[in-house]
């Protein structure tokens, strides 16, 4: 289902979370001005049965950040199923972070138009099985998708994005 990437990295959900589910999909929006802090929604599939995890963590001043707060709460399994289903329906999972931040268009005239946004948010969604880890993330994807509206798979992950949030709310 995944492709992954098994690169050791710095990932609080990596860190906190590994190995104690069958799968688990944590969102979290970056930015500079939210450094400090980190928050997480997390869907997580134990055994058969769904939690809705939240995970948050404040920097101490030596810049580490603190030993996440983390809150578990079951979660319907119909409406993780369902969700689940939405986001196999978007190939969601095939998404990458790559393709997802071109900020590039080559003209007819064979010269490129760059596009920048400075200070936006990035949309991280973090992908973990017994077999794998993956990263799927895009910086201010609906700003470029305006701007590069050839990008399809960013309105893939916007959708999915989407999905998620409402999922998570209900």
């Amino acid at each position: 289902m995944l492709q992954y990437n098994n690169q050791p990295n710095e990932s609080t959900i990596q860190k906190n979370l590994e190995g104690k589910y069958d799968f688990l999909i944590a969102y979290t929006e970056e930015s500079y001005w939210w450094s400090d802090r980190q928050f997480y929604q997390i869907l997580a599939l134990k055994d058969g049965q769904w939690d809705l995890i939240t995970l948050a963590s404040k920097k101490k001043k030596n810049g580490d950040f603190r030993k996440p707060k983390i809150r578990v709460s079951s979660f319907d399994n119909n409406k993780a199923q369902l969700l689940l289903n939405q986001l196999d329906h978007l190939s969601f999972w095939t998404l990458s972070s790559d393709s997802l931040n071109i900020t590039q268009r080559e003209d007819p005239d064979s010269t490129l138009t760059t596009y920048t946004l400075y200070d936006a948010a990035n949309y991280k969604f973090e992908i973990m099985t017994k077999e794998g880890y993956k990263i799927i993330e895009a910086y201010a994807p609906d700003h470029f998708l305006e701007k590069l509206p050839e990008i399809k798979s960013r309105q893939k992950f916007i959708a999915g994005r989407d999905i998620f949030i409402a999922a998570l709310k209900n």
